[in-house]
Formats: C-alpha cells, structure tokens, sequence
C-alpha cells in the first residue's frame, strides 16, 4: 500500500500498547499494532518516533484559567492566550469555567 496521504509512526510506544507503529491517513488514525508494520505497507511520509509515547489530546473540562487570565475576564486576547498555554501541554480542548458569582458577572451581554 502505497499512498501520498498516508503517515507512517514506527517505534512509537501507544498508550495502551507496547512499542508499536500507527498509520494515518488523511489526519486519521487508520491502523495500529504492537511490534513493526507489516510488509507490504509504505508510506512517503515515515517517521521513527524513537520510544516517545503517543497520546490522544487532553480535554480540560473546568478551566477558570491560566497565563494572568481568566475565563470571566471574557477578553478575546485572554482566551487565546489561555488556549495556547493549554494547547503547549497537550490540552486540545477545554471548557472555560466561571467563579461563583452573580448573574451580572457571569452572563454574557
């Protein structure tokens, strides 16, 4: 199989699994295994992850904030700058959260 969409990682450790490969297509994970790829699959993207761990993104489901911001600032510039902090350690999504506080505060106009 021979594709230039596909991505070859080999000597990748999966979580879950032991040393391993993973094949993605077009930004998908399409195959993974433990040992190394099967004959036959080829790739013109191939990259030796050297014992690194793969890990799916994390998703923060509370974050009041982070960097000097906070999510009840509402400020545009607050928020991506919390969203690259985040994202710098592997957060992929997250959940901004408000402080206890009056409707006021927390309502958006």
């Amino acid at each position: 199989m021979s594709d230039s969409s596909l991505l070859l990682i080999k000597n990748v450790r999966i979580y879950g699994a032991q040393m391993g490969w993973i094949l993605i297509q077009h930004g998908k994970i399409k195959q993974f295994a433990a040992g190394q790829p099967p004959y036959g699959i080829h790739s013109n993207q191939m990259m030796n992850a050297g014992g690194w761990a793969l890990l799916p993104g994390f998703i923060d489901l509370h974050a009041h904030g982070a960097v000097g911001c906070e999510a009840m600032d509402g400020d545009p510039e607050g928020l991506r700058k919390m969203a690259a902090f985040y994202a710098s350690h592997g957060v992929t999504s997250w959940l901004a959260s408000t402080w206890a506080a009056g409707n006021q505060e927390t309502q958006c106009a």
